[in-house]
């Protein structure tokens, strides 16, 4: 059995907008990834991303990989 996560995160005051397709790079994992979805709100200035889903092997590491995404201020997704 295979167990997938899909994050998000909110950025705020950026210069550049994020757009689908766009890869993102981030400490709390080695490669960039694919942005498959973007929320821009130009009032509140914020845009809100969510990325390509990831694959975890192991049950074992499913908690563990929850964590690393919470420590960097990624939402897991259901």
């Amino acid at each position: 059995k295979q167990y997938l996560l899909t994050v998000r995160k909110e950025f705020t005051n950026n210069d550049v907008l994020p757009y689908i397709g766009l890869e993102i790079e981030d400490t709390a994992w080695k490669n960039p990834k694919k942005i498959v979805s973007v929320t821009f709100n130009p009032t509140e200035d914020y845009a809100y991303l969510v990325l390509e889903k990831e694959i975890i092997p192991e049950e074992s590491e499913l908690e563990m990989q929850i964590k690393m995404y919470q420590n960097h201020f990624w939402k897991v997704l259901d």
